[in-house]
């Protein structure tokens, strides 16, 4: 299921507060091209009907070694039983050429999540 497809079968959570772990990004450069931007996370959500998913920010900030992405909670109809669960939130992306050196997740404005970035080649 596409994120689109989860906005329009869902209602967006506010993320504020939202905690987070195990962030990772790379960069992959092995063959064959194109060359691929990769973020994973978890993200812990008030219950299984909820899908983390991220999101390319506009505007980028003034450093463009520096990605900013839109962490969204989106809530799936239907009853959930209201039980903490973490959750995997991942975001890929072809550069070709582009190289960053950080990810920054943003919530509401705000950093919540600062990745450094490897190059695996």
């Amino acid at each position: 299921m596409s994120a689109n497809e989860i906005q329009t079968e869902g209602r967006c959570l506010p993320c504020q507060g939202a905690e987070t772990q195990a962030w990772y990004a790379w960069i992959d450069l092995m063959p064959p091209r194109p060359d691929f931007l990769h973020v994973v996370g978890e993200v812990l959500v008030s219950n299984p009907g909820v899908v983390p998913s991220l999101h390319y920010h506009s505007p980028q900030g003034i450093n463009p070694r520096i990605l900013l992405l839109d962490l969204h909670l989106i809530q799936r109809p239907g009853l959930w039983p209201p039980i903490l669960v973490w959750k995997p939130v991942r975001y890929d992306r072809v550069v070709d050429g582009a190289m960053y050196d950080e990810v920054d997740v943003l919530c509401g404005g705000e950093i919540i999540a600062r990745i450094p970035v490897d190059v695996v080649s």
